[in-house]
């Protein structure tokens, strides 16, 4: 899924999670090792190009060292590919598999449609994704059903104040959005994968986000590479994974011995799961959506001003009195409104993915041999697609692709609906992101919350208007960081 929510499935206590740490110099020594046998045996091999006939482009060389930019910059390697061959399609190794990098029309529309291309396998043999994507995704539709967020309306915009009470005391001053947002984000999903005792209570939140935030850099090119290498991250990643189990399976017990409610857990509990199960269920939303679109809107002021008047209407219609806090007022407006009501916020949130999107989705070949744009990708082999696709293929889509533009979805524009699959922030075909629902209500509520109680602009670290905007990461596949010089918004509360 992409734009705006990540899924992380959690490895249950691996054996060698309980055994005790090596000391530093076995660390090294058997890591010095390692390397010397990847080394030789990737000499060994030497260039292991595949002679086939599939008539896709190979791009050869040893295989685990074509592959690691593929894991430590893929935007950068795939995108400087597609430029050096001239090709839709060009084909590497990771390991033992064949990848195919796919881009263009023919390309996007088979990715997205073919049903023989298996989505888990992809994640789970490339990347150590979820074993069941189809169960995990059962559960997610279980937690972010319309009733359960109707349910936590009120809750999430008591988070979202609550936090920002913490970070911006006062009447004005300045924030990193990369920062004090991105823990809002945290909080709200917390909040919904979990129970109230860990998110009413902020130590709790920080600890289990400490937790995930472990597991996923633990990630490494490295690690996926050489897995049985005992990196200091790999070592990590498995402390976190069971310390995260231990954490968890506490407010499991707890929950199962109460009385029932619309926490995540007891939802779970209720479709018979078992401890287990139940933390392999955890989601982990990475999103920076929310900072991305105040960035955007503080540099577009006519595309705020819009959002703000809808927002306006919006409390006017479901909550008029003026006499309640802000987060209660919005708090009492039904999901229904939330979803239907703010159509100019709507592009935007659209435009910001369009703009930030740095996720690629994976698919395996799981039938015969597949038609792709005059090629053949053969059965067993793995297809990538990345949502940002080459300078040179949005320009035949979008006006001034680089541009914030959301009036490019509007009606009789529709520059996403030239040709399929052109905008696949929420991923696309038979596999959308099993979490839009309440991603997008997660930045809706973050923005009215925002531009309702607050007056901002966008700022340089001397406290100016910046020369220009940070650009995101595209190679920071989680959290599309900002690069450039830093920003933040500098703020006036207008009212509590």
């Amino acid at each position: 899924m992409n734009s705006t929510h990540t899924l992380a499935m959690l490895e249950i206590l691996p054996s060698w999670a309980q055994e005790s740490l090596v000391d530093s110099k076995a660390v090294f020594i058997t890591a010095a090792a390692g390397l010397l046998i990847v080394t030789l045996s990737t000499y060994r091999l030497q260039s292991t190009v595949q002679h086939d006939k599939s008539g896709i482009y190979e791009l050869g060389g040893w295989s685990r060292f074509t592959a690691w930019p593929f894991f430590s910059r893929r935007y950068d390697f795939l995108h400087s590919n597609w430029e050096k061959t001239g090709q839709e399609l060009f084909q590497f190794r990771v390991l033992q598999h064949t990848v195919v990098a796919v881009s263009g029309e023919a390309g996007r529309k088979v990715f997205h449609d073919d049903k023989h291309l298996d989505f888990t396998q992809g994640y789970q043999i490339l990347l150590g994704g979820p074993e069941n994507m189809t169960w995990f995704n059962k559960h997610v539709a279980l937690l972010f059903n319309s009733r359960r967020l109707s349910d936590v309306i009120p809750s999430l915009l008591e988070d979202i104040n609550a936090n920002m009470s913490r970070t911006m005391p006062g009447s004005e001053g300045t924030i990193d959005p990369f920062k004090n947002v991105y823990d809002l984000v945290v909080q709200m999903t917390i909040r919904m994968v979990s129970c109230r005792a860990i998110s009413n209570d902020p130590a709790a939140v920080a600890e289990m986000w400490t937790y995930f935030d472990t597991i996923e850099k633990g990630a490494t090119p490295l690690a996926l590479l050489v897995p049985w290498l005992p990196t200091p991250a790999t070592r990590n990643k498995e402390k976190a994974t069971t310390a995260l189990f231990m954490f968890l399976s506490k407010y499991i017990e707890e929950r199962r011995n109460s009385e029932p409610s619309s926490d995540a857990f007891d939802v779970l509990i209720a479709q018979g799961l078992d401890t287990q199960a139940i933390v392999g269920a955890g989601i982990t939303n990475t999103s920076v959506n929310s900072c991305w679109i105040l960035i955007y809107l503080a540099a577009h002021p006519e595309w705020k001003a819009k959002a703000t008047a809808e927002i306006q209407a919006m409390l006017s219609r479901h909550a008029p009195s003026s006499k309640d806090p802000l987060h209660e007022r919005l708090g009492a407006i039904p999901l229904k409104a939330w979803e239907t009501e703010l159509p100019a916020l709507e592009l935007c949130i659209q435009e910001t993915l369009r703009l930030t999107a740095t996720g690629a989705a994976l698919r395996r070949n799981t039938y015969g041999d597949l038609p792709v744009a005059g090629k053949i990708v053969k059965r067993g082999w793995f297809m990538v697609h990345i949502r940002k696709q080459p300078l040179i293929l949005l320009a035949d889509i979008y006006t001034s692709p680089m541009d914030f533009d959301p009036d490019r979805y509007s009606p009789g524009r529709e520059e996403d609906k030239k040709v399929p699959y052109a905008f696949i922030g929420w991923g696309g075909g038979r596999h959308p992101c099993s979490g839009m629902k309440f991603a997008k209500l997660e930045i809706k509520m973050i923005v009215a919350l925002f531009l309702a109680g607050y007056e901002y602009e966008l700022v340089d670290k001397a406290g100016k208007p910046p020369k220009s905007l940070p650009i995101p990461d595209e190679n920071d596949l989680q959290r599309a960081s900002p690069r450039g010089e830093p920003c933040f918004l500098k703020w006036k509360r207008l009212v509590n």
